[in-house]
C-alpha cells in the first residue's frame, strides 16, 4: 500500500430507481432442427429519464432447449415466429438504407 498525501474524499452518489428492463442482448443458436439455445441479458432501465443501469446489475435467462420452450411456452413461440416472420422485411429494409444517397 502507498501513503497517499492527501485524504480523497469522493462524494455519495445519490440512489437510482429503474423500474423496467433493457434488452441488452438477445440470442438464439440453433445448429439443429432438434438442438438449440437462446440467451436473453437484461439491464435496469428507467423508462422515465430513458437510462440504462449499470452493467453489474445484469439478469440473464438462457436455456439449452430452445424448441422444447418453443412448444411448451405459447408466448416463446409466438415470439420465435415473429423474429423469423421479421428477418425478410428486415433484409428489404437494410437493402433499402445502403441505396440512400449520403447525407
Amino acid at each position: 500500500m502507498i501513503q497517499s498525501e492527501e485524504t480523497i474524499v469522493i462524494p455519495p452518489v445519490q440512489a437510482k430507481s429503474y423500474d423496467s428492463l433493457w434488452i441488452y442482448n438477445l440470442s438464439f443458436h440453433a445448429p439443429t432442427p432438434q438442438n438449440g439455445g437462446m440467451k436473453a441479458e437484461f439491464l435496469p432501465y428507467n423508462e422515465a429519464t430513458k437510462e440504462i443501469g449499470p452493467a453489474e446489475y445484469l439478469q440473464t435467462v438462457q436455456t439449452d432447449k430452445l424448441w422444447q420452450a418453443v412448444e411448451a411456452v405459447p408466448e416463446v413461440k409466438t415470439a420465435f415466429e415473429a423474429i423469423v416472420a421479421a428477418v425478410g422485411p428486415l433484409k428489404a429494409w437494410i437493402k433499402a438504407q445502403a441505396e440512400l444517397p449520403p447525407q
